[in-house]
């Protein structure tokens, strides 16, 4: 059978024969990947959504009962888009992007967050998207989920993008594994806002970022002068909004400046750096604040005292769950690293 042969089967032996309150019913609930009771009704008004879908799925039509305890509901795939398809035709643009959206606020008051967010996407409902973003940005970077959180961002109208800093440092996160001069220009426009915004917090985490992007790529390292001058001035102006923040911009200090124990408040940034991953702060941050420190060690020479940072890094790579993909490959890198040059 070709699709479409689908569709008019649907529509002439199934569709067409149910009531009118099934149908917009079934209408409704189409833009919802996986269908529980609470949600259905909340989303077409039908207080009788737990019965409807129960007979749906023992009826065998195309409704599939996807758990026991807690049921939730699933259309057979080409009968979810035959109701998609036919909702457009049935319902006026705006109505439809109102179903929409009232779905995607079902979904997320009920913690379906990704699903909620693919349909306030395709309803163009910004404010939501945003929402959402925003507030999982961080553990979805966490656990290396950077490309869905990507094209989230990327689904958004640039003008939005471009006048929120918060939206511009995540994209420059997200863009940070492998387009480093791009997520530079990200952290850098951020901050730009941020500091128009008094945003300690912005202000601290875009300038982090962008100096991550510039030891990553590994060009003009006379470019992170600027940069380290620039964050002793800011230093001035604002107090750290949290002992977090704090941690972080100690740990790209001492990325930054030049690895010379001659080079003016090298040696104070660095101890700093040497308590900081003994310390309880963000294990990602301590990992990758370990590898510099064990680069560091290792290019002058202090063999021995590098062997303090690898312990730190052999310790919190034992604690997969903890990290992120990237902090525990450049863990396990540095283990074999070690033990190449030594």
């Amino acid at each position: 059978f070709k699709p479409e042969e689908f569709f008019d089967y649907f529509a002439s032996e199934l569709f067409l024969k149910t009531d009118p309150e099934t149908q917009n019913f079934l209408l409704k609930t189409s833009f919802l990947p996986r269908i529980s009771p609470n949600v259905a009704a909340e989303l077409t008004g039908n207080e009788n959504a737990k019965k409807l879908l129960a007979e749906l799925s023992q009826n065998h039509f195309f409704t599939e009962r996807r758990s026991v305890s807690d049921p939730v509901y699933q259309y057979h795939p080409l009968f979810q888009e035959f109701l998609q398809a036919h909702a457009r035709e049935t319902f006026a643009r705006e109505d439809l992007l109102k179903i929409q959206r009232r779905a995607a606020e079902s979904l997320e008051s009920s913690g379906q967050i990704e699903d909620a967010a693919e349909l306030y996407r395709v309803s163009e409902a910004w404010d939501g998207l945003v929402r959402i973003l925003l507030a999982n940005a961080q553990a979805m970077m966490s656990q290396g989920r950077n490309r869905p959180l990507e094209a989230w961002l990327d689904s958004l109208p640039v003008l939005l993008l471009e006048q929120d800093p918060w939206l511009l440092y995540w994209k420059g996160a997200c863009t940070m594994p492998s387009r480093l001069a791009e997520s530079h220009g990200y952290f850098e426009r951020a901050l730009t806002l941020f500091s128009k915004k008094n945003d300690a917090a912005g202000v601290f985490r875009s300038w982090s970022g962008a100096i991550e992007s510039l030891v990553q790529d590994m060009g003009d390292i006379k470019r992170l002068d600027r940069w380290v001058a620039l964050v002793l001035d800011l230093m001035k102006q604002y107090d750290f909004p949290s002992k977090e923040i704090e941690d972080e911009v100690t740990a790209r200090i001492f990325t930054a400046m030049p690895w010379d124990p001659a080079e003016p408040g090298f040696v104070k940034w660095r101890k700093q750096a040497t308590g900081l991953i003994e310390s309880d702060a963000d294990p990602n941050l301590r990992l990758m604040t370990a590898f510099y420190l064990l680069a560091h060690h290792l290019w002058i020479g202090e063999y021995a005292t590098g062997r303090i940072a690898l312990d730190v890094i052999r310790r919190l790579a034992k604690t997969y769950e903890n990290i992120s993909p990237l902090a525990y490959c450049m863990g396990r890198m540095c283990e074999g690293w070690f033990v190449w040059l030594s």
